[in-house]
């Protein structure tokens, strides 16, 4: 089984088609959230993740966007944004997001945008906080049901612990790791066999998952010159994706 991972998604819809192009292969694809906000076009991704059938929790971003009430301290780039596309969101894409779940349990993973725990946690929280020292990080593992933990919120692609417990893959979006490319991550069920001579033949076989994090070409300057002919959106949003 092949499982596309992605995240962070913020109205940039010629990022999200192309990672979902290349990702065509996948048996099933997951959304850690943020599908909306900064981004130009956040109807057109929250139609095409449904059309897709992408499974998506929900992130900060979503809710805000969604909602505007209880809205972090942010800077007036992220406001400027959050009421641009507020006022732009349908109202069945605003249903949406507000039904999308926290938290996400499948296939042996457990998905959130920001770090398990309560509401608010799994919605801001940055799970980097609990890398500090060995028992924060027993306690982020005991949060967990399946056997890995598959976040967003950072933006930067992350593979940490044992056999990959934590992911994240990325930023399709905004990624803030120097690359602009969008990052997503493939989980794939891997079959090794063997066979062994000796006095007697005997052979097995062992299922072992493998985690490969991807980049995807796309056309950026598309997307930014959408940003800058929306007077509502900042220009540094723009910018960013240069």
């Amino acid at each position: 089984m092949m499982i596309a991972l992605i995240s962070d998604v913020h109205g940039n819809l010629e990022a999200l088609q192309a990672v979902l192009d290349e990702a065509g292969g996948a048996d099933a694809v997951y959304c850690c959230g943020d599908v909306v906000g900064y981004g130009p076009n956040p109807n057109e991704c929250c139609q095409l993740l449904r059309q897709c059938g992408v499974q998506t929790v929900k992130g900060n971003h979503d809710n805000t966007c969604a909602m505007m009430e209880d809205m972090e301290p942010c800077s007036s780039m992220a406001r400027q944004s959050f009421h641009w596309t507020h006022e732009r969101l349908t109202a069945e894409n605003i249903e949406w997001l507000l039904s999308l779940p926290l938290r996400m349990d499948v296939d042996g993973m457990s998905l959130v945008h920001g770090c398990p725990g309560t509401p608010y946690e799994m919605l801001n929280t940055y799970v980097l906080d609990y890398f500090y020292s060995d028992k924060q990080y027993e306690e982020l593992l005991g949060r967990v049901s399946g056997d890995r933990l598959v976040l967003g919120h950072t933006h930067i692609p992350l593979s940490h612990g044992l056999n990959s417990k934590v992911i994240n893959p990325g930023s399709l979006g905004q990624p803030r790791d120097g690359n602009w490319r969008p990052s997503y991550a493939i989980v794939e069920d891997i079959r090794y066999s063997f066979s062994f001579v000796h006095n007697a033949r005997a052979s097995f076989s062992m299922l072992k998952d493998r985690v490969e994090f991807r980049r995807v070409e796309y056309d950026r300057e598309r997307t930014a010159a959408k940003i800058e002919r929306e007077p509502g959106l900042p220009d540094k949003l723009a910018h960013i994706l240069r």
